[in-house]
Protein backbone atom coordinates (compact mmCIF):
# COMPACT_ATOMS: atom_id res chain seq x y z
CA UNK A 1 0.00 0.00 0.00
CA UNK A 2 1.63 3.42 -0.83
CA UNK A 3 1.90 5.96 1.63
CA UNK A 4 -0.56 8.39 -0.11
CA UNK A 5 -3.38 5.71 -0.08
CA UNK A 6 -2.65 5.39 3.31
CA UNK A 7 -3.06 8.80 4.18
CA UNK A 8 -6.40 8.63 2.17
CA UNK A 9 -7.61 6.41 4.10
CA UNK A 10 -6.65 8.05 7.50
CA UNK A 11 -8.15 10.96 5.87
CA UNK A 12 -11.53 9.60 5.33
CA UNK A 13 -11.34 7.69 9.33
CA UNK A 14 -11.01 10.95 10.42
CA UNK A 15 -13.95 12.80 8.39
CA UNK A 16 -16.21 9.85 9.23
CA UNK A 17 -15.68 10.06 13.30
CA UNK A 18 -15.75 13.54 13.06
CA UNK A 19 -19.15 13.06 11.69
CA UNK A 20 -20.46 10.57 14.20
CA UNK A 21 -18.93 13.16 17.10
CA UNK A 22 -21.23 16.06 15.53
CA UNK A 23 -24.31 13.19 15.45
CA UNK A 24 -23.76 12.15 18.64
CA UNK A 25 -23.76 15.50 20.12
CA UNK A 26 -26.75 16.26 17.89
CA UNK A 27 -28.54 13.05 19.34
CA UNK A 28 -27.69 13.75 22.55
CA UNK A 29 -29.07 17.56 22.30
CA UNK A 30 -32.04 16.20 20.71
CA UNK A 31 -32.38 13.89 24.47
CA UNK A 32 -33.57 10.70 23.16
CA UNK A 33 -31.85 7.45 23.45
CA UNK A 34 -33.63 6.09 19.91
CA UNK A 35 -32.46 9.00 18.00
CA UNK A 36 -29.16 8.28 19.25
CA UNK A 37 -29.33 5.10 18.16
CA UNK A 38 -30.51 5.85 14.65
CA UNK A 39 -27.99 7.90 14.12
CA UNK A 40 -25.36 5.70 14.91
CA UNK A 41 -26.63 3.10 12.84
CA UNK A 42 -26.62 5.81 9.93
CA UNK A 43 -22.88 6.58 10.48
CA UNK A 44 -21.96 2.73 10.85
CA UNK A 45 -23.50 2.49 7.53
CA UNK A 46 -22.31 5.01 5.72
CA UNK A 47 -18.94 4.14 7.34
CA UNK A 48 -19.49 0.20 5.84
CA UNK A 49 -20.19 2.02 2.44
CA UNK A 50 -17.10 3.74 2.92
CA UNK A 51 -14.84 0.83 3.41
CA UNK A 52 -16.28 -1.17 0.38
CA UNK A 53 -16.23 1.17 -2.10
CA UNK A 54 -12.44 2.30 -0.50
CA UNK A 55 -11.80 -1.17 -1.04
CA UNK A 56 -13.49 -1.78 -4.48
CA UNK A 57 -11.09 1.05 -5.86
CA UNK A 58 -8.22 -0.20 -4.49
CA UNK A 59 -8.61 -3.52 -6.17
CA UNK A 60 -9.47 -1.72 -9.46
CA UNK A 61 -6.18 0.46 -8.92
CA UNK A 62 -4.23 -3.29 -8.69
CA UNK A 63 -5.98 -4.79 -11.44
CA UNK A 64 -5.05 -2.07 -13.96
CA UNK A 65 -1.56 -1.88 -12.76
CA UNK A 66 -0.94 -5.46 -12.94
CA UNK A 67 -2.28 -5.46 -16.80
CA UNK A 68 -0.42 -2.27 -17.55
CA UNK A 69 2.77 -3.66 -16.43
CA UNK A 70 1.57 -7.31 -18.17
CA UNK A 71 1.43 -5.30 -21.10
CA UNK A 72 4.92 -3.58 -20.75
CA UNK A 73 8.00 -4.97 -22.77
CA UNK A 74 9.41 -6.52 -19.47
CA UNK A 75 6.04 -7.90 -18.36
CA UNK A 76 6.12 -9.42 -22.02
CA UNK A 77 9.07 -11.00 -21.54
CA UNK A 78 8.99 -12.56 -18.16
CA UNK A 79 5.16 -13.38 -19.64
CA UNK A 80 6.46 -15.49 -22.80
CA UNK A 81 9.54 -17.02 -20.39
CA UNK A 82 6.54 -18.54 -17.99
CA UNK A 83 4.54 -19.41 -20.34
CA UNK A 84 7.34 -21.40 -22.28
CA UNK A 85 8.36 -22.80 -19.28
CA UNK A 86 5.14 -24.22 -18.45
CA UNK A 87 5.11 -25.77 -21.91
CA UNK A 88 8.06 -27.51 -21.53
CA UNK A 89 7.17 -28.57 -18.13
CA UNK A 90 4.07 -30.27 -19.19
CA UNK A 91 6.14 -31.82 -22.40
CA UNK A 92 8.65 -33.17 -19.79
CA UNK A 93 7.83 -33.47 -15.98
CA UNK A 94 11.35 -32.92 -14.42
CA UNK A 95 12.74 -31.67 -11.60
CA UNK A 96 14.12 -28.76 -13.77
CA UNK A 97 11.42 -27.67 -15.61
CA UNK A 98 9.49 -27.53 -12.25
CA UNK A 99 12.48 -25.32 -11.00
CA UNK A 100 12.34 -22.84 -14.66
CA UNK A 101 8.47 -22.75 -13.86
CA UNK A 102 8.88 -21.63 -10.41
CA UNK A 103 11.14 -19.39 -11.18
CA UNK A 104 10.23 -17.67 -14.19
CA UNK A 105 6.56 -17.45 -13.21
CA UNK A 106 7.55 -16.21 -9.88
CA UNK A 107 9.78 -13.54 -11.29
CA UNK A 108 6.12 -12.80 -13.53
CA UNK A 109 4.05 -12.77 -10.74
CA UNK A 110 6.85 -10.47 -8.47
CA UNK A 111 6.97 -7.82 -11.21
CA UNK A 112 3.57 -7.95 -11.51
CA UNK A 113 2.58 -7.49 -7.91
CA UNK A 114 5.66 -4.95 -7.08
CA UNK A 115 6.73 -3.79 -10.67
CA UNK A 116 10.57 -4.88 -9.72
Amino acid sequence: MRAWEVAKGILIAAAILTAVGWLMSAAMCAGGAAVFSEVMEQASEKSERAAVLHKANQVKREQLTRQQRLNAPKGKSLNRQCQDWKKARADYDLPSTREGVARYCGELERYLVGGI
